[in-house]
């Protein structure tokens, strides 16, 4: 399809355990086996000792760990859709070819805590500079309660609003 995005995200997330030393070792690589890696950036790392360690046309290793936060990296392609990624990491292993990945998620669990990876085609285009939108809470208790809006970046990057207190009296 001449039309559908090149750009691919793979983040991967979870917890070992809800104990101490939970955290979750997923430094690994994805190789792809024809066409090009274009561009690899990392995505919803948080720490400067996380993110890729090494990228060229054919493979990008990092390294990450999650304690129930999510991390990943975008792709960018130029690759057929008979290409296949192979991700390789610690937690889970897997393969899948380029036709199989679209808009809707494919999520590989690796046991844990919510530990998975998800496998996605994204919009390389800019999002929207405003946005309008209504919430109503039907089960908010009576008193005051604070509302916050995240707003997630294409890159993993979050950034929220001040609390919006609202109270019920009734």
């Amino acid at each position: 399809d001449a039309h559908r995005s090149n750009l691919i995200r793979i983040a991967w997330s979870g917890a070992r355990h809800l104990q101490r030393h939970r955290e979750t070792v997923w430094d690994g690589q994805v190789v792809l086996d024809k066409g090009r890696i274009l561009r690899a950036e990392g995505y919803a790392f948080d720490s400067p000792a996380e993110g890729i360690t090494f990228c060229n046309e054919q493979r990008v290793e990092w390294r990450s760990i999650t304690t129930g936060d999510t991390d990943g990296i975008l792709l960018e392609l130029d690759a057929p859709p008979e290409a296949r990624l192979h991700f390789s990491s610690p937690p889970k292993s897997f393969s899948l070819a380029l036709r199989d990945i679209q808009d809707e998620p494919r999520v590989y669990e690796a046991g844990g805590i919510r530990q998975q990876v998800v496998v996605q085609r994204v919009s390389g285009a800019a999002g929207p500079r405003n946005v309008e939108f209504s919430y109503t809470d039907t089960a908010m208790p009576a008193g005051c309660q604070a509302y916050y809006v995240r707003v997630l970046q294409q890159n993993g990057a979050m950034a929220w609003s001040s609390p919006l207190y609202i109270t019920r009296e009734w």
